[in-house]
């Protein structure tokens, strides 16, 4: 395992690697479709730890400690089907990401009349 960070790219590659693999257990190959629904069960699984962290849901005898290993983990399986999602969609999700914070920018700036701080965009 390597320590130091990964492009985006480089990550996603390292899914598509790993969901190929899946069928070998059994399933059927991997689509944009199965990586949607596993990301409910994902968003699932972390809400069930949230709610154990806060005491609403019974923690079954783990530590906060555990529990925030398993967000850390969950956290990293939602990042995976959707960087897996956006391959098979060919979004290219760079361009996605800077996208989505001039809008979010725009919208802000419109509700709060705030100058509009530019960005580099990519071409």
């Amino acid at each position: 395992m390597s320590t130091k960070s990964k492009t985006t790219a480089e990550l996603t590659d390292d899914v598509i690697s790993t969901f190929h693999t899946y069928q070998r257990t059994g399933t059927s190959p991997w689509s944009s479709q199965t990586a949607l629904l596993d990301l409910q069960h994902q968003l699932g699984s972390l809400t069930k730890c949230f709610m154990q962290m806060s005491g609403d849901r019974h923690s079954k005898g783990r530590t906060a400690k555990e529990i925030r290993a398993q967000i850390s983990d969950e956290l990293a399986d939602i990042v995976a089907d959707v960087l897996f999602i956006a391959h098979e969609l060919r979004i290219d999700f760079d361009l996605a990401w800077e996208s989505m914070l001039v809008s979010d920018a725009d919208k802000i700036i419109a509700r709060t009349h705030e100058p509009r701080v530019t960005r580099n965009r990519r071409a």
